[in-house]
Formats: C-alpha cells, sequence, structure tokens
C-alpha cells in the first residue's frame, strides 16, 4: 500500500499544485473578462463554486502533504468535470449573446408586423361577414388564431419585462425568451397566412363561379347545337337529362351567388359537381356525333 501510495503521489501532486490551480486561474480569468465586457453572470454563482474548489484544493494539498491520497485523484476529476461544465456555460453566454444581438430586432420587428396585419384582418371581418359566408371550420380557426396572437402578446411582454429589467439579465435567460417568442410567432404566422388566404379565396371563388355561369351556358348552347347538326331527335333527346341537369346546376349557383352572405363553400361543390358532369356529357357528345358524321 505504501508503494501504490509513493506511485501515486507525484502525479497527484503535479495534479494539484500546478494544473488543477491553472484550470482554475484560466476559467476564473475568462469568467472576469466576460464579465469586464459586461455580460451578466450572476446565474451561475461562479464565485461560491470558485471559493469551493479552491477549499477542496487546499485540502488536497494537507492530505498530500501527509500521504493521504484515498479519494484525491476522484475529486481532482469532479473538480475538472465542474470546469468543463462551467467553461461550457461562458462559451454558451457568448453564443447565445451574438444570437441574440443578431436575431432580436428582427423577430422583435416581424412580430410587430404580425400583431398589426391581424389588426387589420379583424378590422375588415365584421364586412367580409355580411358578403361571404364564413364556414364554421374557419370560425374555430380564427378562434385558435386569437389565441395565438394573445400567447404570441404575453411572449413579448415578457421578453421586454427580461430586457428592460433593472437588473441585467444573462443572455441564455434571453435567448431562450428569444427563441419562445420567435417560436410563437412562426405558429401565429401560419394561422394568419392561412386564414387570410381563405378570406382572399372567398372573392376568387364567387368570381370564378359567377363567370363560369356563362361560360358554361355558353358550351351548353354549343352542344345543343352540335346535336341539332345531327338531325335526330331521339338521339337529341337521350342527352336531355344530363343537359337539364347541368342547367339546374348552373341555375343553382347563379342562384347562390345573389344571396347574401354568399355560401362559397356550397358554391364550390356545385361547381365541382358540375364540371365533372359537363365535361363527361361534352366528351360524349363529342365522341357520339364524330362517329355518326363518320356514318354518313
Amino acid at each position: 500500500a505504501l508503494k501504490m501510495t509513493l506511485e501515486q503521489i507525484p502525479n497527484l501532486c503535479i495534479i494539484v499544485t500546478k494544473l488543477l490551480p491553472d484550470d482554475i486561474e484560466a476559467i476564473s480569468n475568462q469568467y472576469d473578462e466576460l464579465e469586464y465586457q459586461g455580460y451578466p453572470l450572476f446565474h451561475l454563482s461562479f464565485r461560491s463554486k470558485l471559493d469551493d474548489w479552491n477549499y477542496r484544493l487546499a485540502q488536497f494539498k494537507k492530505q498530500l502533504m501527509g500521504l493521504e491520497i484515498n479519494g484525491v485523484g476522484e475529486e481532482c476529476q469532479i473538480i475538472q468535470e465542474e470546469i468543463a461544465v462551467v467553461r461550457g456555460d461562458l462559451d454558451k453566454e457568448i453564443d447565445d449573446k451574438e444570437y441574440f444581438v443578431e436575431n432580436n430586432n428582427e423577430i422583435y420587428k416581424s412580430v410587430l408586423n404580425l400583431e398589426k396585419n391581424f389588426l387589420k384582418i379583424c378590422s375588415i371581418l365584421p364586412e367580409v361577414e355580411t358578403i361571404y359566408k364564413i364556414e364554421q371550420y374557419q370560425q374555430e380557426q380564427l378562434e385558435i388564431l386569437r389565441g395565438n396572437i394573445a400567447k404570441l402578446g404575453v411572449s413579448k411582454r415578457n421578453l421586454d419585462a427580461f430586457v428592460h429589467s433593472s437588473t441585467p439579465q444573462p443572455y441564455s435567460i434571453l435567448r431562450g425568451k428569444l427563441e419562445t417568442l420567435n417560436a410563437d410567432y412562426d405558429v401565429a404566422y401560419a394561422g394568419l397566412n392561412n386564414f387570410k388566404s381563405y378570406i382572399e379565396s372567398l372573392k376568387v371563388s364567387s368570381e370564378e363561379a359567377y363567370s363560369m355561369v356563362f361560360d358554361f351556358y355558353y358550351r351548353l348552347r354549343e352542344a345543343e347545337l352540335t346535336l341539332d347538326s345531327v338531325h335526330l331527335d331521339s338521339f337529341k333527346d337521350s342527352y336531355k337529362p344530363q343537359i337539364d341537369e347541368c342547367y339546374e346546376l348552373l341555375n343553382e349557383i347563379d342562384r347562390t351567388i345573389k344571396i347574401r352572405p354568399i355560401d362559397v363553400a356550397l358554391i364550390n361543390l356545385k361547381v365541382e359537381e358540375l364540371k365533372a358532369k359537363a365535361a363527361i356529357l361534352f366528351d360524349d357528345i363529342d365522341n357520339k356525333c364524330r362517329e355518326c358524321q363518320l356514318a354518313e
């Protein structure tokens, strides 16, 4: 046991008298430099850790002077690991400051613009609702959006409180608050864009349906003229139910467009139904009439 102790003491002495003190001095200098640069570092409780390291280091020296090595190597390893954690924390503060300084103004500006755009949507919504019927699902999405905007406002005020605190806050905390704000912004931004696109689609869909009424009425008249050119009443009459059905769908679309608020969802369903049935009808008439012409 004595031989093992004597073999380990030189290495432990180097660690306790040279390597660890150097590590402690280096981390202390790094801490002091960042503190001098204005980094708020109180959350790291560095001074108490430094006192603890120095105290334990003094105890190790006493043990080694008394040829007591039990646990010294392990405890030195623990201190080195603790120093490494603090070094990582300090490096993180540097990275967090860089992130915060680089992104804070841009994210904050984006949040303000988003809130402004939401207020614009809210201001025109009463008028939109007199013209178009808002689907139940979209009404629910609007309520979710209101909640997300409110949550965004809370995150913004929370960040403001930390940024303008009488006691400067660590950049790791500021970055965390900013990232929360940015995440809430992304959610609200997506929701606002989706609802804005929906509002814009109401007008587009209504105008397209209105134009389509005239277009399909003209195409149905052309189809009827094509059937007349065959000069077979029975042949023309066989298509009458399909043609009448398409005319009825056109009339339903036309009537629905004129009722306020306009039920765009219902119109879109009827438009898709008309397109599908008319496509089959027009293709069939073209093919059959071409066959009749070839037969002649």
